[in-house]
C-alpha cells in the first residue's frame, strides 16, 4: 500500500488527534468548553483508530481495543452535547456529566467481561473476523456478544435521536436567553452549531445504518461503509476547527451574587432601577460592546436573576434593549 493511501486511510485518526493538541494548547484556564472539546477530539481519534484496525482486517490488534472502542463510540454523542452545554449554560457543572456516559460503561462491562475472560485470543479473532458476519449458535459467549452488538447498535440509534433533540432544545433556549444576558448578542448566536447538529446527526444515522445492515454481507464490499464513516470523520474535523475558532461565551465568574430578593419586589425594583440609572450615566458601561448582565450585577452588588427580572417587569424590555437605549441616546449627542 502506498504512503499516500496509508495517510489517507489514517487521516480520521491523526486529524482529530492534532486538533485535540491544538485545542488544548490554545485554551486558557477558564475555557472549559475548549478543553472539553479537546478531550472529545481525542476520543474521536480513538473511535477512528478502532475503525481503521477493524477495516484493515488487523483483528488481532483490534481485539485488545474492542470493548474500549464500544465505549468510545457511545461517548461521541454525549461529548458533543456536553460541549454545547459548556458553551451555552453559565456555571454548568461537569460533576453531573458522568451520567451521560453510563450506557457506554454498561456496554463496556458487558462486552469486556465476556470478550476478555470467556474467549481465547483465537476465539476473539474468530468473533471479529467471521462470527459477526456468519453467526452460529454453538457457543454461549459468542451468542451473548452477538446480541450485545445489536443492543449496542440500538443504543446508538437512540442516542442519535435523543441528543439531536437535546442539542436543539439547548440551542433554542440559549438563543432565547441571549438578549437577557448580553448587550450585543449578534456575534455569539452559535448559528454554526445548529447547522453542525443537523449534518452531524445525518452523518451519524448514515454511518450506523450502514454498519447495522452489514454492507460486507449485503453487498460483498466494505467500501459502502467506509464512505459514510469518512463523511462522519470530516464533520468531526469541522467541529474541531470551528470549535477552536469559537470564542468562549462565558468567561470569568458568572454567579448570582450574594444579595437576596427580600422585601416588596416593586420597592426593591425601584431602588435597583435608580441605582442602575445612576451607574449607567456616570460610568457609561454601555460603551463597552461586550457588556454583560453579570458586569452590571457585580457593580450594583445584586444578582443577575433579580436584575434581569427587574428590567423585564419595570422597563418592559430585555437587558440588550435596555442597554441599547443608552447607546442610541449617546449616539445622538
Amino acid at each position: 500500500m502506498s504512503l499516500a493511501k496509508q495517510l489517507a486511510l489514517l487521516s480520521p485518526v491523526y486529524v482529530p488527534l492534532i486538533l485535540s493538541v491544538i485545542l488544548l494548547a490554545g485554551s486558557r484556564l477558564r475555557e472549559r468548553a475548549k478543553m472539553w472539546l479537546s478531550a472529545a477530539m481525542l476520543n474521536a481519534s480513538m473511535v477512528f483508530l478502532g475503525n481503521y484496525l477493524y477495516f484493515s482486517h488487523n483483528y488481532h490488534t483490534y481485539s485488545y481495543l474492542h470493548s474500549f472502542h464500544i465505549f468510545s463510540v457511545l461517548a461521541v454523542y454525549p461529548s458533543v452535547y456536553i460541549y454545547v452545554l459548556l458553551l451555552t449554560r453559565p456555571g454548568y457543572s461537569l460533576r453531573s456529566a458522568w451520567r451521560h456516559f453510563v450506557p457506554g460503561l454498561v456496554f463496556f462491562v458487558l462486552s469486556a467481561t465476556v470478550f476478555y475472560f470467556f474467549l481465547t485470543p483465537e476465539q476473539r479473532v474468530y468473533f471479529l473476523s467471521t462470527y459477526r458476519l456468519h453467526p452460529t449458535y454453538d457457543n454461549f459467549a459468542l451468542r451473548f456478544l452477538f446480541r450485545v452488538r445489536y443492543f449496542n447498535i440500538a443504543a446508538l440509534f437512540v442516542q442519535i435521536v435523543l441528543y439531536a433533540v437535546l442539542i436543539y432544545k439547548v440551542l433554542a433556549g440559549y438563543r432565547k436567553q441571549l438578549p437577557e444576558w448580553f448587550s450585543d448578542p449578534s456575534g455569539i448566536s452559535l448559528g454554526w452549531m445548529r447547522i453542525f447538529n443537523a449534518t452531524f446527526i445525518l452523518a451519524a444515522f448514515l454511518s450506523i445504518s450502514f454498519y447495522s445492515i452489514n454492507p460486507v454481507k449485503l453487498f460483498g464490499d466494505e467500501r459502502y461503509l467506509i464512505f459514510p464513516l469518512y463523511l462522519f470523520a470530516v464533520i468531526i474535523w469541522i467541529l474541531g476547527i470551528l470549535g477552536n475558532n469559537q470564542k468562549e461565551v462565558f468567561t470569568g465568574k458568572q454567579d448570582d451574587g450574594n444579595i437576596s430578593d427580600n422585601g416588596s419586589e416593586p420597592q426593591g425594583y425601584e431602588k435597583l432601577s435608580e441605582a442602575m440609572k445612576v451607574w449607567m450615566e456616570m460610568e457609561k458601561p454601555y460603551l463597552k460592546p461586550d457588556l454583560k448582565i453579570w458586569d452590571v450585577s457585580l457593580a450594583l452588588h445584586t444578582n443577575r436573576t433579580y436584575l434581569s427580572r427587574m428590567i423585564n417587569q419595570l422597563h418592559r424590555c430585555n437587558f440588550s434593549q435596555y442597554v441599547n437605549r443608552y447607546r442610541v441616546e449617546h449616539s445622538k449627542t
